[in-house]
């Protein structure tokens, strides 16, 4: 009898574990329809196209970009960069609002590369960290880029660096 009163304890405790999650869930959708002008926001990558070999391994989400006007309670006009060539306006199921850091401190999005007038992705350097010669005699930089903390650092080869 002991055991069935453990049991059903620890059911009702996944229970309403599960259901705190489901509430939270409906309140971050509710916030979405809580959008107003200026606010920052993440766009699903949902029907558009990018010249990624794989759609798989591609960045779910594009942005964030900011709200320049609301069209209607379900729609709304965002500031995108030319570069990526499609109309700004988004049903508000394709939005998602950006949080700097969430509940759980977990790292935000790496900030979308953008596709230059050439055809060839860019990304701005924030800083220049290290240097080293590889095993073939090439020189390499440790880089941070602009919009990335530590974690972003990355070694390129000096001849990528000369195009940026």
């Amino acid at each position: 009898m002991v055991q069935a009163n453990e049991w059903g304890m620890k059911i009702r405790a996944v229970q309403d574990k599960a259901k705190a999650c489901l509430e939270m869930g409906w309140k971050d959708s509710e916030n979405v329809s809580n959008l107003d002008v200026g606010d920052r926001v993440m766009l699903l990558h949902t029907n558009i196209k990018s010249d990624r070999p794989s759609q798989k391994l591609d960045s779910k989400k594009l942005g964030p970009f900011t709200i320049l006007r609301k069209i209607s309670s379900h729609a709304f006009e965002l500031d995108l960069p030319p570069s990526l060539c499609i109309h700004p306006v988004f049903h508000v199921s394709l939005l998602t609002r950006w949080l700097e850091a969430d509940e759980f401190n977990r790292p935000k999005p790496k900030p979308q590369i953008f596709i230059s007038e050439k055809g060839e992705e860019e990304q701005e350097v924030q800083d220049i960290l290290d240097w080293w010669t590889d095993e073939e005699g090439q020189l390499r930089y440790r880089v941070r880029w602009v919009g990335e903390g530590e974690e972003g650092d990355s070694w390129e080869r000096a001849e990528k660096m000369a195009d940026l």
